[in-house]
């Protein structure tokens, strides 16, 4: 067996294969079109394929809805950029 298949932990949790996001840019490098997708077990990871910078989505059914004061949590929502004409 090996580390991520031991009777202790379980199994490891399903990946999904990377896919890219149309239009989504970096907020760290501000490049366009390097955005990845993938799910690790029921966390959505974001990550630029050309900086590295990566972002964790929480779960939605571990979320629960925040006061105004609690608002150190920040929901990510990646939205292609506007088309150039």
């Amino acid at each position: 067996m090996g580390m991520t298949d031991s009777p202790v932990n379980g199994p490891a949790p399903k990946t999904t294969p990377r896919r890219f996001i149309a239009g989504a840019k970096c907020p760290a490098c501000g490049l366009e079109d390097k955005i990845v997708l993938y799910t690790v077990g029921e966390q959505k990871f974001y990550e630029c394929v050309k900086c590295g910078h990566k972002e964790v989505e929480a779960p939605v059914a571990a979320s629960k809805p925040l006061a105004k004061a609690d608002s150190a949590e920040q929901i990510l929502s990646f939205q292609p950029a506007p088309k150039k004409r």
